[in-house]
């Protein structure tokens, strides 16, 4: 009887794991790394309302804030800020990406200096591509005549 009860209720479904959001930081990693959320289930409200936040989880941790032994110069922070203000949609790719190398570095496959290295040219990989002529350099470029009009005809 008790054989019949139990397998009228089926196979139970595999229990999910919710996803992890912050700082969070698994038994055997050496840091704790923040986990943005899952932009692509958010409204686009939600998601701009979550990118200052993250950034400002990331410029922490970069600038040496958690102690873990990242430490980038107030420059490059300045220079990622500087990019995410004219782009703020980048700190979703970033975010992620930034994930992954903090994971790399708390299980050991990847250097802090390496993980440091590839913050330090983000300025630089953020803007490939893209056109930095100021606006006013093209709207506002000066004409300038070199030849004497009066001796030109």
């Amino acid at each position: 009887m008790l054989l019949m009860i139990a397998m009228a209720c089926g196979p139970k479904e595999p229990v999910q794991e919710t996803p992890k959001l912050g700082w969070y930081q698994a038994e055997e990693w050496s840091m704790a790394c923040y986990h943005p959320p899952a932009y692509d289930t958010m409204t686009e409200m939600d998601r701009r309302d979550s990118w200052q936040g993250v950034y400002e989880a990331m410029f922490a941790q970069w600038h040496g804030d958690r102690g873990d032994g990242m430490n980038i110069s107030q420059d490059t922070i300045d220079k990622v800020d500087y990019v995410f203000s004219a782009y703020p949609r980048k700190v979703e790719a970033v975010s992620q990406q930034n994930l992954e190398k903090c994971r790399q570095v708390a299980t050991g496959q990847m250097s802090l200096n390496d993980w440091q290295g590839w913050v330090s040219a983000l300025p630089t990989d953020l803007m490939a591509g893209e056109c930095t002529n100021h606006f006013l350099d093209t709207v506002m470029d000066n004409l300038e005549i070199d030849m004497d009009f009066a001796n030109a005809f």
